[in-house]
């Protein structure tokens, strides 16, 4: 169990457009959270735009500081699995931006191993803080809609061909657009069968 007394301080690893301008910003925002260190391949961009947090060259040199507790993943997605594992078997709790792995397998088993070893790990779900989603969500969850039978969602941004990554083609944004839906279909899926089943037991007399 994850308990806080002191700010914990946490790890970014990638300093690409992810990890500088969602995650190193928002565990620096976040009350109670610490930056750290972030891992920087190369460059100084780390540096100048955190000064005073130390930079580090690799996952290895920043796991060599036995006080950060939390790492996050910010790196290309065919990376995460492997830099996941590590972090786990370091002992450290793991968030990993999206998406999670790019095999099933490989996130049983980082799930697996975060359980044995009782760590927090869990996927970076930022959008399900977006106003929008949340907007949506109370709407949805107060019925004033009714039974929802049509759903429609984008997120618009123009690239010519999809990203590949290894050997398998990803639409980021097509994925998390399906998963916000998904979450809020099952919410309003469980009311009506809920309010569906009530209405069936008053009609047969049962209370």
């Amino acid at each position: 169990m994850l308990v806080m007394h002191e700010p914990l301080r946490v790890g970014v690893v990638g300093f690409g457009l992810a990890g500088r301008f969602f995650h190193a910003a928002v565990v620096s925002a976040t009350p109670g959270l610490e930056l750290a260190c972030v891992v920087e391949r190369s460059g100084d961009e780390a540096a100048k735009s955190w000064p005073g947090v130390k930079v580090a060259r690799s996952v290895e040199e920043l796991l060599g500081d036995a006080g950060i507790q939390l790492v996050v993943i910010a790196t290309p997605s065919y990376s995460h699995y492997e830099l996941a594992r590590h972090c786990l078997r370091e002992q450290r709790h793991v968030v990993v931006d999206k998406p999670f792995t790019l095999q099933s397998d490989e996130a049983a088993e980082l799930i697996r191993m975060a359980r044995e070893r009782r760590l927090v790990l869990a996927p970076f779900q930022n959008r399900r803080w977006d106003g929008d989603y949340q907007t949506v969500r109370q709407v949805v969850a107060s019925g004033e809609l009714g039974r929802l039978v049509t759903y429609e969602s984008h997120f618009d941004r123009f690239r010519p061909a999809p990203r590949e990554a290894g050997d398998v083609i990803i639409r980021l944004d097509a994925v998390a657009a399906f998963l916000l839906a998904l979450t809020l279909w099952a919410a309003a899926e469980r009311r009506a069968f809920r309010r569906e089943d009530v209405i069936g037991r008053r009609q047969h007399g049962e209370r």
